[in-house]
């Protein structure tokens, strides 16, 4: 099994750092086709970039430490770097990216760099703090395990919650037509939004708020993106874990680190590929991309929940606190979700195109205290994180020693207090 593992880690990390190039090439040369392609040059660029970060970036690295497990070879160390030094690098990374995306001469050219760093520094923050905080009580971990647990929950979750929401929310579309159906004039503003060409720029949504009048598909949005979006996800996004646990039974804390690196690795893809949403509109990239670092820990969080029910499901210790853990995974995801889309909710609704008195006045006011729970509740998860993080470290004392191919169990140093 373990030899399995490790053949399969290497063909994946080749085959998206292939993938990564050709993706990057394809979008690279989609600006200079024509209006057709439906991309700016910018957007094009920039998804170029995320494509070779995330295929060479973490394909290679996985590639090649999956390569040297083969013969048994041990990983180096892991030191985990500063978090508050990411943090600064993070701002200037911000401040000196809008800069170059709204006055640069070339901004195509230099943006890039900047958006793919603006989309990875921040998850890589949240597992630092995390990873930081457990290794302070004696949890040691190696590049090979984390790289793993990235590239599993990248390169394994994402496409299998993509696959498995595809074929749910295909079912949803048919009920939602349904709705439309039942919903006066809901069918020719849809037909109007969809007619709008694409330019690789934010749509105007505004034009979709009359359909806010409907209660059962304004219900049958949130339901999918609170509840079946959040389910599918963490299902599916730490299977590494899972995976790596049948021959390397990890502890309480390192299923939780592994956990969290998975859904760094789930977090990886999301900001880097739907971050060029935003790009259409140049001045407001910092402030979204400042904003998807709360992303990151909901995805963390989560992953490092799940990573804890993966545990206790190998150990065959309380079996059930599998279904524990991940209901409490999907809710605060589910809370996550529901919060930023009632943000843009009342962002349609303070438009002043739903019929009714008010309705751009109590938009407004819904917005604010929308958004106010969403930043209380990416506070709670954060602090969640640290609490569940530092329990953990305090209540178990393991150094992870990498074995050789003769090993038949990975050696552990535990002592429960």
């Amino acid at each position: 099994m373990r030899k399995v593992m490790q053949v399969l880690a290497l063909v994946a990390g080749l085959g998206a750092a292939v993938l990564g190039l050709i993706g990057g090439l394809i979008y690279a040369l989609l600006p200079w086709l024509g209006e057709t392609a439906g991309l700016g040059i910018v957007t094009g660029f920039a998804v170029a970039g995320a494509f070779v970060a995330l295929g060479c970036g973490l394909g290679l690295p996985l590639a090649w430490t999956a390569l040297q497990s083969l013969p048994g070879k041990p990983s180096r160390p892991l030191r985990w770097p500063r978090a508050g030094l990411l943090v600064l690098l993070f701002a200037v990374v911000v401040i000196v990216g809008q800069i170059v995306l709204s006055f640069a001469p070339l901004p195509w050219l230099f943006f890039p760099y900047f958006y793919v760093l603006g989309a990875v520094l921040p998850v890589i923050v949240v597992l630092s703090i995390v990873g930081r905080r457990l290794a302070r009580d004696g949890l040691a971990t190696n590049w090979r395990e984390v790289l793993a647990q990235l590239g599993s929950g990248a390169f394994l979750g994402t496409p299998a919650a993509l696959l498995l929401e595809m074929v749910v929310f295909l079912l949803l579309a048919v009920v939602a037509v349904l709705v439309i159906a039942l919903t006066p004039g809901a069918e020719e503003i849809l037909q109007t939004f969809l007619a709008e060409p694409l330019t690789g720029e934010l749509p105007d949504l505004s034009q979709l708020s009359p359909l806010l009048n409907s209660p059962w598909l304004v219900g049958l949005v949130v339901f999918a993106l609170a509840v079946v979006a959040p389910a599918l996800e963490e299902a599916v996004k730490t299977l590494g874990v899972l995976l790596m646990g049948y021959y390397h039974r990890p502890g309480r804390a390192q299923a939780f680190l592994w956990g969290v690196a998975g859904g760094a690795g789930f977090a990886l893809v999301e900001g880097l590929l739907s971050g060029s949403l935003v790009l259409g509109e140049e001045q407001s990239w910092a402030f979204a991309i400042t904003a998807r670092g709360g992303t990151a820990v909901v995805h963390c969080l989560a992953g490092g929940l799940m990573g804890l029910g993966w545990q206790a499901l190998l150990s065959k210790d309380r079996r059930w606190r599998l279904l524990l853990y991940y209901v409490t995974a999907v809710a605060l995801h589910g809370m996550w979700n529901g919060l930023v889309a009632g943000v843009t909710y009342f962002g349609l609704l303070s438009t002043g195109g739903v019929a009714g008195n008010g309705a751009a006045r109590w938009g407004g006011l819904g917005t604010t205290l929308t958004v106010a729970l969403l930043l209380i509740l990416l506070l709670g998860q954060f602090l969640l994180l640290l609490t569940i993080s530092g329990r953990l470290a305090r209540s178990e004392g393991v150094a992870v020693v990498e074995v050789g191919e003769d090993d038949e169990e990975p050696e552990e140093l535990e002592a429960v207090l």
